[in-house]
């Protein structure tokens, strides 16, 4: 007789190393974790929906949340940090040559104030096109960005793997990488609803340590030709999985990081919503499932 599992629902962009190792390896199936996928369009349906109750957690950028509970007070909180290092990139269409040929275009980002329009407003104002000099138009999530590029309704937006190797075999060019402006910046992360979490505190740590054990799993170069195969179905092709494989391992700072390095991280997300004198951390992170997923990191 089979083992009973537990299920769990899950709403995210896309599907990056860690999960499909997670899923493809059994390290949600030795949590006794039945993990269902479904995709985000954009990030605000993203959280209204795990607000709701609608899906149990969302991998989502942190800033979202830091956003949320700011402007709302929602009841949410990043649960885990399983991998340091952001791998979004700026792209644009094949003619921009330059960032300056930015001003006076549209942008496209997921949701106007929040996620990874928080990075490109500063990764443009490092380099001199200042916030009001370019239109940033909200056009939902990786994917639908994607689109948007490769129908010229946008001149650029922040894309990750597998969507950026779509839009450069299309021509597109990449101006700039989160990774060089943003260190150490919180990768894959998991948010939930805090009063669901501490009253499943021990389905969400299961989960949270399959993940972090699957993070570990897929950075590990002995692994590279079995995590390519198991990002097959999400980059469309073995060579797409092959360069999408190269994309994540690049940007990829630290696998399973511990807490004090998911803290530094995390609060880096908050000075940059809060510059000057940032809340506490705690007040968007709860540390205390990975703390129980693997008192190592502690």
């Amino acid at each position: 007789m089979d083992a009973p599992v537990d299920r769990l629902r899950v709403i995210a962009f896309s599907r990056p190393a860690a999960f499909v190792v997670a899923e493809g390896e059994g390290f949600f199936a030795d949590e006794s974790l039945a993990v269902e996928h479904t995709q985000a369009r954009g990030s605000a349906p993203q959280l209204d929906a795990l607000v709701r109750g609608d899906f149990d957690l969302a991998h989502t950028a942190a800033d979202n949340i830091v956003m949320r509970v700011d402007r709302d007070g929602a009841d949410l909180a990043v649960v885990c940090v399983a991998e340091l290092g952001v791998a979004q990139r700026l792209v644009v269409r094949p003619e921009i040559a330059s960032i300056g040929e930015l001003r006076g275009k549209d942008l496209g980002v997921d949701a106007i104030e929040s996620g990874y329009a928080t990075l490109l407003y500063d990764i443009l104002g490092r380099r001199g096109v200042a916030r009001g000099s370019y239109r940033p138009v909200a056009v939902g999530g990786t994917a639908q960005r994607l689109d948007a590029l490769l129908a010229g309704s946008i001149a650029g937006a922040m894309l990750a793997p597998p969507h950026d190797l779509r839009a450069l075999a299309e021509g597109a060019r990449v101006l700039a990488s989160a990774a060089d402006d943003f260190p150490g910046y919180p990768g894959v992360t998991v948010a939930a609803r805090r009063s669901w979490a501490r009253a499943h505190h021990d389905l969400v740590t299961r989960y949270c340590r399959a993940l972090l054990a699957a993070a570990r799993w897929a950075a590990d170069r002995a692994n590279r030709e079995r995590v390519i195969e198991l990002l097959g179905p999400e980059a469309g092709s073995p060579n797409a999985a092959v360069a999408m494989y190269e994309a994540e391992d690049r940007a990829r700072e630290v696998a399973a990081p511990t807490l004090a390095q998911a803290h530094a991280a995390m609060a880096r997300v908050v000075e940059l919503r809060h510059p000057g004198r940032p809340p506490e951390v705690e007040r968007y992170f709860d540390p205390s499932f990975t703390a129980a997923a693997d008192p190592a990191l502690a």
